[in-house]
Protein backbone atom coordinates (compact mmCIF):
# COMPACT_ATOMS: atom_id res chain seq x y z
CA UNK A 1 0.00 0.00 0.00
CA UNK A 2 1.50 3.37 -1.10
CA UNK A 3 1.71 6.54 1.29
CA UNK A 4 -1.18 8.28 -0.76
CA UNK A 5 -3.47 5.30 -0.20
CA UNK A 6 -2.79 4.60 3.16
CA UNK A 7 -3.73 8.46 3.59
CA UNK A 8 -6.83 8.04 2.01
CA UNK A 9 -7.83 5.16 3.60
CA UNK A 10 -7.72 7.25 6.72
CA UNK A 11 -9.08 10.25 5.74
CA UNK A 12 -12.29 7.73 4.18
CA UNK A 13 -12.76 6.31 7.79
CA UNK A 14 -13.15 9.56 9.15
CA UNK A 15 -16.76 9.92 7.58
CA UNK A 16 -17.58 6.88 9.05
CA UNK A 17 -17.58 8.31 13.13
CA UNK A 18 -20.94 8.58 14.47
CA UNK A 19 -22.39 11.90 14.81
CA UNK A 20 -25.08 13.12 16.94
CA UNK A 21 -28.80 13.54 14.66
CA UNK A 22 -30.37 16.89 14.73
CA UNK A 23 -33.12 15.06 16.08
CA UNK A 24 -30.60 13.47 19.12
CA UNK A 25 -29.47 17.22 19.56
CA UNK A 26 -32.78 18.74 20.20
CA UNK A 27 -33.85 15.80 22.59
CA UNK A 28 -31.01 15.79 24.84
CA UNK A 29 -31.42 19.56 25.02
CA UNK A 30 -34.71 19.01 26.66
CA UNK A 31 -33.86 16.59 28.42
CA UNK A 32 -31.71 19.07 30.48
CA UNK A 33 -28.26 16.66 29.10
CA UNK A 34 -25.62 17.29 26.37
CA UNK A 35 -23.97 14.96 24.30
CA UNK A 36 -21.22 14.47 26.89
CA UNK A 37 -22.05 15.96 30.58
CA UNK A 38 -22.95 18.96 32.54
CA UNK A 39 -20.32 21.43 31.84
CA UNK A 40 -21.71 24.79 33.20
CA UNK A 41 -23.38 27.60 30.59
CA UNK A 42 -20.56 29.48 28.83
CA UNK A 43 -21.53 33.67 30.00
CA UNK A 44 -20.93 36.03 27.33
CA UNK A 45 -20.37 38.64 29.71
CA UNK A 46 -16.23 40.17 29.43
CA UNK A 47 -18.02 42.53 26.85
CA UNK A 48 -19.98 45.05 29.13
CA UNK A 49 -23.48 45.70 27.64
CA UNK A 50 -24.10 48.76 25.57
CA UNK A 51 -26.88 50.69 27.30
CA UNK A 52 -27.77 53.94 26.44
CA UNK A 53 -30.88 56.08 25.12
CA UNK A 54 -31.84 56.28 21.69
CA UNK A 55 -30.94 58.47 19.49
CA UNK A 56 -33.78 59.25 17.91
CA UNK A 57 -34.47 61.53 14.73
CA UNK A 58 -31.73 63.74 13.84
CA UNK A 59 -31.23 66.76 11.38
CA UNK A 60 -28.69 66.51 8.60
CA UNK A 61 -29.65 63.87 6.61
CA UNK A 62 -29.34 63.54 2.68
CA UNK A 63 -31.23 61.44 0.34
CA UNK A 64 -29.64 58.71 -1.59
CA UNK A 65 -26.14 59.21 1.24
CA UNK A 66 -24.12 56.29 1.25
CA UNK A 67 -22.80 56.73 4.95
CA UNK A 68 -25.12 58.20 7.86
CA UNK A 69 -23.63 59.21 11.15
CA UNK A 70 -24.95 60.98 14.51
CA UNK A 71 -22.48 61.60 17.29
CA UNK A 72 -22.23 64.15 20.25
CA UNK A 73 -19.92 66.99 20.19
CA UNK A 74 -17.54 65.75 23.36
CA UNK A 75 -16.94 62.41 21.38
CA UNK A 76 -14.58 64.30 18.47
CA UNK A 77 -12.66 66.12 21.36
CA UNK A 78 -12.53 62.40 23.82
CA UNK A 79 -11.17 60.51 21.02
CA UNK A 80 -8.57 63.37 20.75
CA UNK A 81 -7.52 63.37 23.80
CA UNK A 82 -7.17 59.43 23.64
CA UNK A 83 -4.90 59.57 20.94
CA UNK A 84 -1.54 58.52 21.66
CA UNK A 85 0.00 60.54 18.89
CA UNK A 86 -1.39 63.57 17.34
CA UNK A 87 -4.28 62.83 14.37
CA UNK A 88 -6.81 64.17 12.16
CA UNK A 89 -9.51 63.84 14.82
CA UNK A 90 -7.27 67.16 16.64
CA UNK A 91 -8.16 69.41 13.42
CA UNK A 92 -11.89 68.59 14.22
CA UNK A 93 -11.92 68.96 17.92
CA UNK A 94 -10.45 72.80 17.40
CA UNK A 95 -12.72 73.02 14.49
CA UNK A 96 -15.99 72.13 16.74
CA UNK A 97 -14.49 73.81 19.70
CA UNK A 98 -17.08 76.41 20.88
CA UNK A 99 -20.37 74.10 20.44
CA UNK A 100 -21.82 72.62 23.39
CA UNK A 101 -20.84 69.43 24.18
CA UNK A 102 -23.42 67.36 24.44
CA UNK A 103 -24.88 68.98 20.95
CA UNK A 104 -25.94 65.68 18.70
CA UNK A 105 -24.32 66.81 15.38
CA UNK A 106 -25.70 64.24 12.34
CA UNK A 107 -23.57 64.32 9.35
CA UNK A 108 -24.52 62.14 5.41
CA UNK A 109 -22.21 61.44 2.77
CA UNK A 110 -23.03 61.30 -0.83
CA UNK A 111 -21.77 60.75 -4.29
CA UNK A 112 -21.81 63.43 -6.38
CA UNK A 113 -20.34 63.21 -9.72
CA UNK A 114 -17.17 62.12 -9.57
CA UNK A 115 -16.38 63.28 -6.00
CA UNK A 116 -18.38 63.51 -2.70
CA UNK A 117 -20.70 65.92 -1.08
CA UNK A 118 -20.54 66.02 3.05
CA UNK A 119 -23.28 67.76 5.11
CA UNK A 120 -22.84 67.94 8.63
CA UNK A 121 -26.09 69.59 11.05
CA UNK A 122 -24.67 71.64 13.99
CA UNK A 123 -26.90 72.56 16.34
CA UNK A 124 -26.15 76.11 17.86
CA UNK A 125 -22.35 77.09 17.91
CA UNK A 126 -21.29 80.73 18.97
CA UNK A 127 -20.01 83.20 16.49
CA UNK A 128 -16.53 82.39 17.31
CA UNK A 129 -17.38 78.75 15.62
CA UNK A 130 -19.33 80.15 12.83
CA UNK A 131 -16.26 82.62 12.13
CA UNK A 132 -14.02 79.52 12.69
CA UNK A 133 -15.97 77.34 10.36
CA UNK A 134 -15.97 79.72 7.45
CA UNK A 135 -12.73 81.02 7.10
CA UNK A 136 -12.15 76.98 6.81
CA UNK A 137 -13.41 77.53 2.71
CA UNK A 138 -16.97 75.49 3.12
CA UNK A 139 -20.42 76.78 2.95
CA UNK A 140 -22.08 77.31 6.44
CA UNK A 141 -25.54 78.49 7.38
CA UNK A 142 -27.83 79.26 9.72
CA UNK A 143 -30.96 76.87 9.82
CA UNK A 144 -33.23 76.27 12.75
CA UNK A 145 -31.24 76.31 15.67
CA UNK A 146 -28.16 75.27 14.29
CA UNK A 147 -25.98 75.75 11.45
CA UNK A 148 -25.64 73.21 7.98
CA UNK A 149 -22.35 73.18 6.54
CA UNK A 150 -21.58 71.79 3.22
CA UNK A 151 -18.23 70.21 2.16
CA UNK A 152 -17.58 68.86 -1.53
CA UNK A 153 -14.75 66.76 -2.31
CA UNK A 154 -14.93 67.71 -6.21
CA UNK A 155 -12.24 67.12 -9.48
CA UNK A 156 -11.96 70.78 -10.87
CA UNK A 157 -12.31 69.03 -14.50
CA UNK A 158 -15.94 68.27 -13.35
CA UNK A 159 -18.29 68.73 -16.24
CA UNK A 160 -20.68 71.03 -14.44
CA UNK A 161 -19.13 71.12 -11.45
CA UNK A 162 -20.24 74.84 -9.54
CA UNK A 163 -23.83 73.75 -10.71
CA UNK A 164 -23.49 70.35 -9.15
CA UNK A 165 -22.33 72.48 -6.16
CA UNK A 166 -25.14 75.11 -5.86
CA UNK A 167 -27.66 72.50 -6.38
CA UNK A 168 -26.56 70.41 -3.37
CA UNK A 169 -26.42 73.55 -1.15
CA UNK A 170 -30.18 73.65 -1.82
CA UNK A 171 -30.79 70.12 -1.58
CA UNK A 172 -33.15 70.09 1.23
CA UNK A 173 -32.15 67.40 4.43
CA UNK A 174 -34.86 64.90 5.26
CA UNK A 175 -35.71 62.74 8.37
CA UNK A 176 -32.89 60.35 9.53
CA UNK A 177 -33.66 56.44 8.16
CA UNK A 178 -35.91 54.71 10.64
CA UNK A 179 -32.74 52.05 11.16
CA UNK A 180 -30.77 54.66 12.86
CA UNK A 181 -33.44 56.51 14.79
CA UNK A 182 -33.52 53.04 16.26
CA UNK A 183 -29.90 53.41 17.31
CA UNK A 184 -28.07 53.97 20.66
CA UNK A 185 -24.79 55.59 22.13
CA UNK A 186 -23.00 58.84 21.83
CA UNK A 187 -22.31 58.13 18.16
CA UNK A 188 -23.89 56.09 15.64
CA UNK A 189 -23.34 55.21 12.02
CA UNK A 190 -25.32 53.85 8.95
CA UNK A 191 -23.18 52.58 6.36
CA UNK A 192 -25.29 51.51 2.91
CA UNK A 193 -23.98 48.55 1.33
CA UNK A 194 -25.07 49.26 -1.99
CA UNK A 195 -24.77 53.22 -2.39
CA UNK A 196 -21.12 52.14 -0.71
CA UNK A 197 -19.67 49.75 -3.31
CA UNK A 198 -20.60 52.11 -6.33
CA UNK A 199 -19.29 55.43 -4.42
CA UNK A 200 -15.99 53.26 -4.10
CA UNK A 201 -15.74 52.09 -7.39
CA UNK A 202 -16.25 48.78 -6.78
CA UNK A 203 -16.39 45.52 -9.25
CA UNK A 204 -20.35 45.32 -9.73
CA UNK A 205 -19.57 42.04 -10.14
CA UNK A 206 -18.45 41.45 -6.56
CA UNK A 207 -21.99 42.08 -5.84
CA UNK A 208 -23.64 39.61 -8.44
CA UNK A 209 -24.72 36.95 -6.00
CA UNK A 210 -27.26 36.19 -3.53
CA UNK A 211 -26.74 38.32 -0.72
CA UNK A 212 -28.10 38.47 2.80
CA UNK A 213 -26.78 41.54 3.65
CA UNK A 214 -27.13 44.99 2.42
CA UNK A 215 -24.75 47.16 4.58
CA UNK A 216 -24.33 47.68 8.50
CA UNK A 217 -24.58 50.09 11.30
CA UNK A 218 -22.05 50.81 14.23
CA UNK A 219 -23.20 52.00 17.89
CA UNK A 220 -20.63 53.14 20.37
CA UNK A 221 -20.34 54.67 23.69
CA UNK A 222 -17.05 56.59 24.07
CA UNK A 223 -15.23 57.30 27.10
CA UNK A 224 -11.32 58.70 28.11
CA UNK A 225 -10.72 55.25 29.31
CA UNK A 226 -13.39 52.99 27.73
CA UNK A 227 -15.02 52.63 24.47
CA UNK A 228 -17.77 50.06 23.23
CA UNK A 229 -19.07 49.22 20.11
CA UNK A 230 -21.57 47.24 18.72
CA UNK A 231 -22.14 46.41 14.90
CA UNK A 232 -25.02 44.86 13.54
CA UNK A 233 -25.73 44.42 9.55
CA UNK A 234 -28.63 45.30 7.85
CA UNK A 235 -29.99 42.19 6.29
CA UNK A 236 -31.80 41.81 2.82
CA UNK A 237 -35.11 40.69 2.31
CA UNK A 238 -33.20 36.68 1.51
CA UNK A 239 -31.24 37.71 4.79
CA UNK A 240 -34.58 37.83 7.07
CA UNK A 241 -35.58 34.56 5.69
CA UNK A 242 -32.39 32.77 5.82
CA UNK A 243 -30.49 34.34 8.91
CA UNK A 244 -32.00 31.80 11.33
CA UNK A 245 -31.66 28.69 9.84
CA UNK A 246 -27.76 29.70 8.79
CA UNK A 247 -26.77 30.80 11.96
CA UNK A 248 -28.84 29.01 14.27
CA UNK A 249 -26.65 26.34 16.53
CA UNK A 250 -27.12 22.97 17.64
CA UNK A 251 -27.13 22.19 21.84
CA UNK A 252 -23.62 20.88 21.88
CA UNK A 253 -21.81 20.50 25.57
CA UNK A 254 -18.20 21.15 23.75
CA UNK A 255 -16.62 21.08 27.53
CA UNK A 256 -14.08 23.12 26.57
CA UNK A 257 -11.77 25.94 28.37
CA UNK A 258 -13.12 29.19 29.46
CA UNK A 259 -12.43 32.10 27.78
CA UNK A 260 -11.64 33.38 31.37
CA UNK A 261 -9.15 31.09 31.98
CA UNK A 262 -7.75 30.93 28.28
CA UNK A 263 -6.95 34.62 28.76
CA UNK A 264 -5.66 34.82 32.01
CA UNK A 265 -2.23 36.00 31.83
CA UNK A 266 -1.77 35.58 28.13
CA UNK A 267 -0.57 38.25 25.28
CA UNK A 268 -3.12 37.24 23.00
CA UNK A 269 -6.12 34.89 23.25
CA UNK A 270 -9.55 33.03 21.60
CA UNK A 271 -11.66 30.66 21.52
CA UNK A 272 -14.40 30.13 18.87
CA UNK A 273 -17.79 27.41 19.06
CA UNK A 274 -16.32 25.45 15.79
CA UNK A 275 -16.67 25.75 11.76
CA UNK A 276 -19.86 27.35 10.09
CA UNK A 277 -22.39 24.72 8.99
CA UNK A 278 -21.29 23.78 5.27
CA UNK A 279 -24.20 22.45 3.81
CA UNK A 280 -26.05 25.41 5.22
CA UNK A 281 -23.66 27.85 3.52
CA UNK A 282 -23.21 26.26 0.37
CA UNK A 283 -25.97 27.49 -2.01
CA UNK A 284 -24.13 30.91 -1.80
CA UNK A 285 -21.20 30.41 -2.82
CA UNK A 286 -21.71 31.25 -6.41
CA UNK A 287 -20.31 33.23 -9.46
CA UNK A 288 -16.94 34.54 -7.63
CA UNK A 289 -17.86 33.07 -4.49
CA UNK A 290 -16.87 29.71 -5.86
CA UNK A 291 -13.22 30.44 -6.61
CA UNK A 292 -11.21 29.91 -3.10
CA UNK A 293 -8.04 32.03 -5.05
CA UNK A 294 -10.57 34.59 -5.76
CA UNK A 295 -11.62 35.59 -2.28
CA UNK A 296 -8.80 35.38 -1.08
CA UNK A 297 -7.43 38.04 -3.88
CA UNK A 298 -10.69 40.18 -2.38
CA UNK A 299 -9.17 40.43 1.19
CA UNK A 300 -6.09 42.39 -0.90
CA UNK A 301 -8.47 44.80 -2.26
CA UNK A 302 -9.60 47.38 -0.23
CA UNK A 303 -12.67 48.17 -2.11
CA UNK A 304 -13.69 44.50 -2.25
CA UNK A 305 -12.83 43.83 1.15
CA UNK A 306 -15.41 46.59 1.97
CA UNK A 307 -18.05 44.51 -0.29
CA UNK A 308 -17.04 41.96 1.67
CA UNK A 309 -17.47 43.18 5.06
CA UNK A 310 -20.97 45.16 4.34
CA UNK A 311 -22.93 42.53 1.84
CA UNK A 312 -20.96 39.07 0.70
CA UNK A 313 -19.16 37.60 3.58
CA UNK A 314 -21.48 34.97 4.31
CA UNK A 315 -20.61 33.97 0.45
CA UNK A 316 -16.94 34.49 1.38
CA UNK A 317 -17.98 31.56 4.24
CA UNK A 318 -19.34 29.66 1.76
CA UNK A 319 -16.74 28.90 -0.88
CA UNK A 320 -13.87 29.30 1.75
CA UNK A 321 -15.69 25.92 3.52
CA UNK A 322 -15.83 24.51 0.25
CA UNK A 323 -12.99 21.53 -0.75
CA UNK A 324 -11.68 21.52 -4.23
CA UNK A 325 -13.88 18.94 -6.48
CA UNK A 326 -12.17 15.67 -6.78
CA UNK A 327 -9.86 16.02 -3.72
CA UNK A 328 -10.90 13.11 -1.92
CA UNK A 329 -8.24 14.65 0.93
CA UNK A 330 -9.22 17.73 1.31
CA UNK A 331 -13.06 17.00 1.35
CA UNK A 332 -12.82 14.42 4.13
CA UNK A 333 -10.36 17.21 5.90
CA UNK A 334 -13.54 19.60 6.23
CA UNK A 335 -15.96 16.80 6.93
CA UNK A 336 -13.27 16.44 9.79
CA UNK A 337 -13.11 19.82 10.71
CA UNK A 338 -17.33 20.06 10.54
CA UNK A 339 -17.25 17.56 13.56
CA UNK A 340 -14.89 19.94 15.62
CA UNK A 341 -17.19 21.56 18.61
CA UNK A 342 -14.44 24.33 19.31
CA UNK A 343 -11.22 25.58 18.79
CA UNK A 344 -9.11 27.97 20.93
CA UNK A 345 -5.46 29.60 22.17
CA UNK A 346 -3.74 31.45 23.77
CA UNK A 347 0.12 32.88 23.55
CA UNK A 348 1.38 33.55 27.14
CA UNK A 349 4.80 34.44 26.52
CA UNK A 350 5.89 38.12 28.03
CA UNK A 351 8.45 38.68 25.97
CA UNK A 352 7.22 37.39 22.36
CA UNK A 353 4.82 36.47 19.44
CA UNK A 354 6.48 32.57 19.07
CA UNK A 355 7.00 31.81 22.14
CA UNK A 356 4.67 29.92 25.12
CA UNK A 357 1.58 29.42 22.81
CA UNK A 358 -0.73 26.77 22.76
CA UNK A 359 -4.06 25.95 20.52
CA UNK A 360 -6.56 23.26 20.34
CA UNK A 361 -9.32 21.75 18.87
CA UNK A 362 -11.91 19.79 20.34
CA UNK A 363 -12.96 16.53 18.62
CA UNK A 364 -14.45 12.82 19.29
CA UNK A 365 -11.73 10.48 20.57
CA UNK A 366 -12.27 8.95 16.94
CA UNK A 367 -11.71 11.95 14.88
CA UNK A 368 -8.47 12.38 17.37
CA UNK A 369 -7.38 9.12 17.28
CA UNK A 370 -7.17 8.89 13.26
CA UNK A 371 -5.40 12.28 13.39
CA UNK A 372 -2.88 10.77 15.47
CA UNK A 373 -1.91 7.97 13.68
CA UNK A 374 -1.95 10.08 10.35
CA UNK A 375 1.13 12.02 12.18
CA UNK A 376 2.79 9.44 13.44
CA UNK A 377 2.55 7.34 9.79
CA UNK A 378 3.55 9.80 7.45
CA UNK A 379 5.70 11.76 10.22
CA UNK A 380 4.86 15.28 9.17
CA UNK A 381 4.52 17.57 11.98
CA UNK A 382 2.44 20.86 11.58
CA UNK A 383 4.45 24.23 10.08
CA UNK A 384 5.08 24.98 13.66
CA UNK A 385 4.80 23.69 16.55
CA UNK A 386 4.47 20.11 17.33
CA UNK A 387 0.95 17.76 17.73
CA UNK A 388 -0.06 16.27 20.76
CA UNK A 389 -3.66 14.02 21.33
CA UNK A 390 -5.00 15.01 24.72
CA UNK A 391 -7.83 12.00 25.36
CA UNK A 392 -10.81 12.55 28.26
CA UNK A 393 -10.81 9.42 30.36
CA UNK A 394 -12.21 6.83 28.38
CA UNK A 395 -11.22 8.37 25.00
CA UNK A 396 -14.27 9.13 23.67
CA UNK A 397 -13.09 12.59 23.24
CA UNK A 398 -10.06 14.51 23.61
CA UNK A 399 -8.10 18.05 22.29
CA UNK A 400 -5.69 18.00 19.14
CA UNK A 401 -3.39 19.95 20.45
CA UNK A 402 -0.17 22.14 18.73
CA UNK A 403 2.22 23.89 21.09
CA UNK A 404 5.36 25.29 20.88
CA UNK A 405 6.34 24.08 24.92
CA UNK A 406 5.17 21.05 26.02
CA UNK A 407 4.99 22.60 29.58
CA UNK A 408 1.89 24.30 28.10
CA UNK A 409 -0.02 20.75 27.79
CA UNK A 410 -0.13 20.75 31.53
CA UNK A 411 -1.59 24.46 31.53
CA UNK A 412 -4.31 23.53 29.15
CA UNK A 413 -5.13 20.16 31.04
CA UNK A 414 -5.69 22.03 34.02
CA UNK A 415 -8.08 24.54 32.91
CA UNK A 416 -11.41 25.15 34.37
CA UNK A 417 -14.22 24.21 31.19
CA UNK A 418 -17.75 25.42 30.20
CA UNK A 419 -19.98 24.20 27.07
CA UNK A 420 -18.65 26.67 24.75
CA UNK A 421 -22.15 27.78 23.49
CA UNK A 422 -21.35 31.08 23.62
CA UNK A 423 -19.58 33.64 22.21
CA UNK A 424 -19.52 32.30 18.49
CA UNK A 425 -16.33 33.45 18.40
CA UNK A 426 -13.82 35.75 20.81
CA UNK A 427 -10.32 37.22 20.49
CA UNK A 428 -8.85 39.50 23.18
CA UNK A 429 -5.85 41.33 23.97
CA UNK A 430 -5.60 41.95 27.64
CA UNK A 431 -2.76 44.27 27.85
CA UNK A 432 -2.23 46.87 24.46
CA UNK A 433 0.90 48.02 26.31
CA UNK A 434 2.51 44.89 26.19
CA UNK A 435 2.06 44.01 23.32
CA UNK A 436 2.54 47.12 21.49
CA UNK A 437 6.52 47.04 23.39
CA UNK A 438 7.15 43.48 21.79
CA UNK A 439 5.84 44.78 18.49
CA UNK A 440 5.20 48.11 17.92
CA UNK A 441 4.57 47.94 14.26
CA UNK A 442 1.58 45.55 14.53
CA UNK A 443 -0.89 48.17 15.80
CA UNK A 444 1.15 50.87 13.92
CA UNK A 445 2.19 53.39 16.44
CA UNK A 446 5.25 55.53 16.25
CA UNK A 447 8.34 55.13 18.35
CA UNK A 448 7.25 58.01 20.05
CA UNK A 449 4.51 57.35 20.88
CA UNK A 450 2.18 55.34 23.96
CA UNK A 451 -0.57 52.74 23.04
CA UNK A 452 -3.80 53.39 24.99
CA UNK A 453 -4.15 51.73 28.60
CA UNK A 454 -5.93 48.28 28.93
CA UNK A 455 -6.61 46.26 26.33
CA UNK A 456 -9.27 44.92 23.65
CA UNK A 457 -11.79 42.41 23.76
CA UNK A 458 -14.03 41.48 20.04
CA UNK A 459 -16.95 38.44 20.13
CA UNK A 460 -19.37 37.77 17.27
CA UNK A 461 -22.78 37.13 18.96
CA UNK A 462 -26.39 36.20 17.92
CA UNK A 463 -29.07 38.57 18.17
CA UNK A 464 -32.62 37.65 19.04
CA UNK A 465 -33.65 37.39 15.73
CA UNK A 466 -30.31 35.20 14.78
CA UNK A 467 -28.54 37.49 12.75
CA UNK A 468 -24.99 38.13 13.92
CA UNK A 469 -23.57 41.01 15.69
CA UNK A 470 -20.46 41.83 16.62
CA UNK A 471 -19.23 43.68 20.35
CA UNK A 472 -16.06 45.24 20.81
CA UNK A 473 -14.66 47.18 24.01
CA UNK A 474 -11.35 49.41 23.88
CA UNK A 475 -10.41 49.99 27.73
CA UNK A 476 -9.51 49.42 30.87
CA UNK A 477 -11.63 46.69 32.84
CA UNK A 478 -12.26 44.82 36.08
Amino acid sequence: MTARAALLGIMLALLGCPRASEEQRARAALEGRNLRGSSPHSQADRIPELDAEQVGPQTGYLDGAFAYASFEARVVRTLWESQPTPSEWGALALWLDGVDPSARISVSARRLGSGVHVRLFVPGGDPEWFERATASGVSVRAEGAGHVVDWFELPDHEPHRQALIDASIAMPGVEARAELERLQGDAVVLIDGPRASEAIGADPRLRDAERLFAGMTVELTVAVDRLLARARWLPTDAGRERLPAMFELDPVDADVPTVAALCEGALICGRSRGLPARDRFAALATGRYADRDAILDMLDRPEAALVLLLETWPNAIAGLLQPPAGDVVLQNAAELGARVLGFGFAIRSERALDEHWIGYARMSGADLDSIRLLVEMTGHQPPIGRFHGLFDPGNAWGFAVVTDDEQQLAWLAGLPHDDGAVPLLYLEIPDLTQLVEIKPELLGFSDHGNPPAGGVRAQLMLAADRSPELHLALGVFD
